[in-house]
């Protein structure tokens, strides 16, 4: 009665074992990847990446007074309706990557008198800025800062605005130069 116990034990095991190793998936030994996940109802959710920066909108203010009386304002915020897409195409994933562009609002005043309230951003620069050499269509601005005087232009607020391409990483800084009724824009360095 002991060996028919061992004997039952023994084959139940082996069934057991048999029915586990022939579950090993050779069923998908010859098929992709993408075979298998669109089989399963999952290739769209394994097949995209899409990531956006900055994920949320930011906003930066910056209030400047200038020892010659000049007032400089400037709103930084990100614009969440254009963006630069730089995509990846994978074997099994297509990665797309959004880089969100900014605009800047600039205020420039002495006392009571405004001399430059704009709007900046790449429209602006491709309805009056003509002569700047190359595009920025795959470019965001990526920061913008003010300048006190330079040799040059004394007792003159100037402000700098850096355009960066994600896809070659590269940076342009342009100067703008802001005086009485007049602007002036200089490409000033590039990174």
């Amino acid at each position: 009665m002991f060996n028919i116990m061992k004997l039952y034990y023994l084959l139940t095991l082996s069934v057991i074992v048999i029915s586990f190793t022939s579950c090993d998936g050779r069923d998908r030994l010859d098929k992709t990847p993408q075979e298998v996940l669109q089989e399963n109802k999952l290739l769209d959710s394994f097949s995209k990446n899409i990531t956006y920066t900055p994920l949320n909108y930011n906003e930066v203010e910056n209030d400047t007074l200038f020892s010659s009386g000049h007032r400089v304002l400037i709103k930084y915020y990100t614009d969440m309706d254009n963006n630069i897409l730089v995509s990846n195409q994978e074997v099994s994933a297509n990665y797309k990557h959004y880089y969100r562009d900014f605009s800047v609002n600039v205020l420039v005043t002495k006392g009571d008198k405004t001399y430059f309230d704009k709007t900046i951003d790449k429209d602006f620069f491709a309805k009056t800025e003509t002569h700047i050499e190359g595009s920025l269509t795959d470019k965001y601005i990526k920061n913008v800062w003010v300048q006190d005087a330079d040799n040059t232009f004394k007792d003159t607020p100037i402000f700098n605005i850096e355009f960066f391409s994600p896809t070659t990483n590269e940076s342009v800084i342009y100067k703008f130069i802001v005086s009485e009724n007049v602007y002036l824009i200089t490409k000033s360095s590039k990174k």
